[in-house]
């Protein structure tokens, strides 16, 4: 697509919008986990609740 824009080739917006949906197919939400660490977000809350007993608050 650029080598046609750089080589002066006219080029329409259907083959723009064709090339940008191209682009993205094969991508959906459900491909990209939710890769949050559960685990260590509780285990840094229970430090901090332990850092707040022990600072009296």
């Amino acid at each position: 697509m650029f080598k046609s824009w750089l080589l002066g080739v006219p080029v329409d917006e259907y083959d723009l919008m064709d090339w940008v949906c191209e682009s993205f197919s094969g991508i959906d939400a459900d491909s990209f986990q939710n890769q949050y660490d559960y685990e260590n977000e509780a285990y840094l809350e229970a430090q901090d609740q332990k850092l707040d007993q022990a600072l009296g608050k």
